[in-house]
């Protein structure tokens, strides 16, 4: 049943000021603290470049006494590249299909003078105990995201949210998934040359309560 905000399993009996007199077997979900959409973040660190076709390593730069330094994965504008971070899934994951959002700058003014776009990708595929781990990776999902209209060269660049990327496998509660972020950089919509400076991803997935 439901009392307010919330929803009950079990038996409850009020008082005559509406207080809970008497429960049995009950389970409570307090309206808006069930579950839903909930965010990951994951910084660049946390990425390793792939072996076939990767990203450069890990660097940091630094922009001064007193500054922050940007730990970052380059992403080279000549050729396709990627790194893969992996996450063991909760198990209140809905097994859905997640969303992301990549966090990036570069280093060239040109990048704003010109309008140049860098064209990003997720895939996915999960992994429960027993799988092989020789498997292909899901479709592909991109974001297209402009170098800034406004600035110099060092801004943050935050990609527009993707759309829904599926995770391929056969997705189970707390499986481990292997996530490719990959450059495009030979698609003819990606015209920068130059590195793409990617510093975080934030991952969005669906749970189904507030707990494991």
């Amino acid at each position: 049943g439901t009392y307010g905000n919330s929803t009950y399993v079990g038996q409850v009996t009020l008082d005559t000021l509406g207080r809970v007199a008497q429960a049995s077997n009950v389970k409570i979900a307090v309206g808006g603290l069930g579950g839903g959409r909930q965010s990951i973040y994951l910084p660049a660190g946390a990425l390793k470049p792939a072996n076939i076709n990767g990203c450069q390593p890990l660097v940091s730069y630094s922009y001064g006494v007193g500054k922050p330094d940007a730990i970052s994965l380059n992403f080279s504008g000549t050729a396709n590249n990627s790194a893969f971070f992996s996450i063991a899934m909760p198990k209140n994951w809905d097994l859905g299909n997640v969303k992301y959002r990549y966090i990036w700058t570069y280093r060239e003014d040109s990048a704003v003078a010109n309008n140049y776009n860098v064209l990003w990708s997720m895939s996915a595929t999960a992994f429960s105990d027993g799988d092989s781990l020789n498997a292909s990776m899901g479709t592909e999902v991109t974001v297209l995201d402009d170098a800034g209209l406004t600035g110099n060269a060092n801004i943050i660049c935050v990609t527009a949210e993707s759309a829904n990327v599926v995770i391929a496998g056969s997705p189970q509660e707390n499986d481990f998934t292997v996530f490719e972020v990959k450059r495009i950089a030979t698609n003819a919509s990606d015209n920068y040359t130059g590195n793409a400076i990617f510093l975080g991803v934030k991952l969005f997935v669906g749970t189904t309560s507030l707990t494991e």
